[in-house]
């Protein structure tokens, strides 16, 4: 039986014929670190080098797409970004991917920030035409590397972190000897949408203690446990990190992975009805690939204990029976999607047109009531 399954993932691996190297642009990337009158192009090697990062212990990211929202927006990203900084031993990436001819624009923006807020030494800006946070996060591991970094982490653009919530985190993977990975306590918002609102309902009646895993809005790993880059064929960096950091010889595969809950990542979910659903497409068609590509073993446990956990109402034994009616409900939806995304893969690959590439498909930047606005998690 098991020989049938593993044929069968050769066979869905095949379905998606996007290779694991990266497709590098014409331009070339560049590492820039500032002063109080200008900035300074340095090599990655010679980033290694500089004083205040060859000091730090841990990095963290923060990629941003220039020209998905307002100039300041971005701005703001990097001022919480560099706030998580300054409370620990740590210096932060900002990974901005544009067209070449925004460069002077992004430098200019950049140093003005620091300019305001005199602060300089907490700092690196990657310039990047690749528009991929999965190639950022992996430079991002590089320079770790270089510098012997214990830690690196990275958080969304558009999220609201507790005042610490990167400090908890590394004091947690401090304390495990920094093996594995430690994430945020995500605390949801839904947007205006009906359809916003019904999957925020979706996610919290579906979910268990084991789909609780780091997520890539705020997370860090161990840098002595990433034994990989991440190839281009994958663009959910969290689905990659739970692939590789899952250990099957342990009792908890899990036990490596662990959520923070005095570390908060307050979010917006979902979007329009047209968002939402690409973006749960990208996420299945993500799934797919991961449970084709990784060990037998991850793959059945991963859809047996975390996606399709709760398909069964016999699985819950100390909810309502409403509750379990409704899991079913949702989980079983969810499993026919799955179905027919399968389906549509093999039809696209025996007809000659292979699925070549997986879209990104965030939600569209769009003005809504100011999460900073929203207090209550933090009080």
């Amino acid at each position: 039986m098991m020989n049938i399954f593993k044929i069968m993932q050769k066979q869905v691996s095949k379905c998606y014929v996007k290779g694991n190297d990266w497709n590098y642009s014409k331009h070339k990337d560049i590492y820039l670190h500032f002063s109080d009158e200008r900035c300074y192009e340095v090599e990655l090697k010679e980033c290694a080098q500089l004083s205040y990062i060859k000091n730090a212990d841990s990095i963290i990211l923060l990629p941003t797409l220039w020209g998905r929202c307002d100039k300041s927006e971005i701005l703001e990203a990097i001022q919480r970004g560099i706030e998580q900084c300054i409370k620990f031993n740590s210096v932060l990436m900002v990974s901005i991917q544009s067209n070449y001819s925004h460069r002077e624009d992004i430098i200019d923006s950049v140093q003005k920030l620091l300019n305001e807020n005199e602060v300089y030494d907490k700092l690196i800006l990657f310039l990047t035409d690749i528009r991929s946070k999965a190639y950022s996060i992996n430079q991002t591991v590089l320079l770790a590397r270089r510098i012997n970094c214990s830690a690196v982490g990275w958080m969304d653009d558009d999220v609201i972190l507790s005042d610490d919530a990167f400090l908890q985190l590394y004091e947690d993977l401090r304390r495990r000897g920094f093996i594995g990975s430690s994430g945020a306590l995500k605390c949801p918002t839904p947007k205006k949408y009906p359809t916003s609102k019904f999957l925020n309902f979706a996610k919290n009646k579906m979910s268990t203690k084991k789909t609780k895993y780091p997520h890539g809005c705020c997370m860090m790993v161990g840098v002595s446990s990433i034994k990989n880059l991440i190839p281009a064929r994958y663009i959910c960096d969290d689905g990659f990190f739970f692939f590789e950091l899952l250990d099957m010889k342990l009792e908890n595969p899990q036990n490596n992975m662990r959520i923070v809950e005095e570390s908060i990542c307050q979010h917006y979910v979902g979007g329009n009805v047209k968002d939402t659903y690409f973006r749960i497409r990208r996420s299945i068609i993500s799934t797919v690939v991961y449970c084709a590509d990784y060990p037998l073993d991850k793959c059945l446990y991963y859809l047996k204990e975390v996606q399709f956990n709760g398909l069964f109402p016999a699985m819950f034994i100390n909810i309502p029976i409403k509750d379990k009616i409704i899991k079913s409900i949702l989980k079983f939806i969810f499993l026919i999607w799955h179905v027919i995304i399968l389906i549509e893969l093999f039809f696209r690959r025996f007809s000659g047109n292979p699925l070549r590439e997986i879209a990104w498909s965030a939600y569209s930047w769009e003005k809504t009531e100011s999460l900073k606005e929203k207090k209550s998690l933090f009080d």
